[in-house]
């Protein structure tokens, strides 16, 4: 996370030989959305399991390279949808759609799969399986085939091995596995906390599944990015996870960009994370969230023309990805352009007002035009929104300075400082306001300090416009030159 361009990421990511990444076709042959499996059976606690059943047929079919799959973080928006398949179709710009069910009862399972023509409304192909649990990865497999079958697509050798491959053998295993998942994708400290719990229960059950080990790298990489944890206690854990992940499956293209988040946060070793980065999207050119970070690491890195091309492909594969649409806005206001990135953010609020990571950046663009009334608004409500996030409270002091608030900009100091006694406060968040108030030396020593901490923030300093003010600085130059960041 970082100040108004503060985006988790979660929310990143060339040396070496050049591939030739071409924007995704729209054809009726390789164009397909996986709708989310509605949930038959009677325990609707195993909501998660139909969930990670969706997921894992869209990566399954990922592996097909003829294929455009939209992520699941667009597909999730149309769960228990009244929407018609036509609609859909057209706001995700797909020729076919994949729904089914899923019902469990015991060890017995029932999923129903049914491929549609969207133009038409044509069934191209139909199956239920009627199976014992233990065949679930038979079925994704074979779903995943037919599908290939139905749409004419060729199947590469390595392809045919991938969808066949299975990622362990261990069903209690892969259940901890799908419950882990649940929790990291919904982005919040407690459940990614959660997560962690039940990636390293499956490593218990089986100690050799890789897929639980990338899971176990994002889930810490994302507190680190959250700042709920010290950088000491989360980016090397995550870059070990990764790490263990491909000594096990050196081909996983989840594990290559899970480690190129973690070099980009933990060592700053910008070489190693591109190729990281290329490694996963050649392997698995669908993989949106490859390309989200990808781009980001490019955004950072200051190279913005190549970050946008980046970051369209990525919406091609996930076009309505709220925090794609953020790091759009992040983009712009990265370069300086803040009037369009005050437009984009606002696009990116009407997709989701709660969105806390665009409404930082937007008033960081309106304090940057100028207008304060606007962005104090934003940074108020991204406070409320956030229950009181560091961040917020740094951005909302930043705010009082620039506009001549000193005293109540003091006071936000003073509670990050007073807070710092019992949660990780990010020294950069402190920098920020210091910087803020025109207190050089004082915005010096805490950017020392996050550099000394290996503070996540950090990765932002080269292109972050707030900073602007003491750029000029040989202390400044010295800063980026370290973390390997000057021009």
């Amino acid at each position: 996370v970082f100040l108004f361009g503060g985006i988790s990421l979660l929310l990143i990511v060339i040396v070496g030989v050049l591939i030739d990444f071409i924007q995704p076709s729209r054809s009726a042959q390789n164009s397909i959305a996986v709708l989310p499996f509605e949930n038959l059976s009677k325990d609707l606690e195993n909501e998660y399991f139909s969930d990670g059943i969706t997921e894992d047929i869209i990566a399954t079919l990922a592996n097909i390279h003829e294929f455009t799959v939209i992520s699941r973080f667009s597909i999730m928006q149309y769960k228990n949808t009244e929407k018609n398949l036509r609609d859909i179709g057209e706001e995700l710009n797909v020729a076919t759609i994949l729904k089914g069910s899923f019902r469990q009862e015991g060890n017995q399972l029932r999923i129903v799969a049914n491929l549609i023509d969207v133009s038409s409304e044509a069934l191209l192909w139909a199956h239920t399986y009627d199976q014992e649990l233990t065949q679930i990865f038979a079925i994704q497999s074979d779903v995943a085939k037919k599908i290939a079958g139905a749409l004419k697509a060729q199947i590469s050798t390595n392809e045919q091995e991938r969808i066949e491959s299975r990622a362990t053998e261990n069903l209690e295993a892969y259940d901890l596995y799908l419950k882990g998942r649940h929790h990291w994708n919904k982005r919040l400290p407690d459940d990614l906390k959660k997560g962690i719990e039940y990636f390293e229960q499956a490593l218990d059950m089986d100690s050799t599944y890789a897929l639980a080990y990338s899971g176990l790298a994002d889930s810490y990489t994302t507190l680190g990015n959250f700042n709920v944890l010290p950088p000491e206690e989360t980016y090397p854990k995550a870059k070990a996870a990764a790490s263990k992940a491909l000594e096990i499956d050196s081909d996983l293209a989840e594990a290559h960009a899970s480690l190129a988040l973690a070099v980009m946060y933990n060592d700053w070793d910008w070489t190693r994370a591109e190729a990281e980065f290329r490694r996963a999207i050649e392997l698995n050119p669908g993989y949106a969230l490859a390309h989200g970070w990808y781009a980001l690491f490019l955004t950072v890195t200051g190279r913005f023309k190549e970050a946008t091309k980046e970051r369209e492909r990525a919406k091609a594969y996930d076009p309505l990805s709220v925090i794609v649409a953020a790091e759009t806005g992040l983009e712009y206001y990265f370069e300086r352009r803040f009037g369009e990135a005050i437009q984009q953010f606002q696009k990116t609020l009407e997709m989701d007002p709660l969105f806390v990571a665009a409404r930082i950046p937007l008033g960081g663009a309106y304090i940057q035009e100028s207008m304060y009334k606007e962005a104090m608004d934003e940074l108020q409500w991204a406070s409320i929104f956030s229950k009181g996030h560091p961040i917020s409270v740094a951005a909302i002091g930043y705010g009082f300075a620039v506009t001549g608030r000193k005293e109540d900009a003091l006071i936000m100091l003073e509670l990050l400082q007073e807070r710092s006694s019992e949660e990780y406060i990010a020294p950069y968040f402190i920098a920020v306001v210091h910087v803020g108030l025109g207190n050089d030396e004082e915005a010096f020593e805490w950017l020392e300090r996050a550099y000394e901490e290996k503070d996540g923030s950090m990765v932002f300093l080269k292109v972050e416009p707030l900073f602007d003010s003491i750029r000029p600085d040989a202390r400044f130059a010295a800063l980026l030159k370290k973390m390997d960041l000057a021009d």
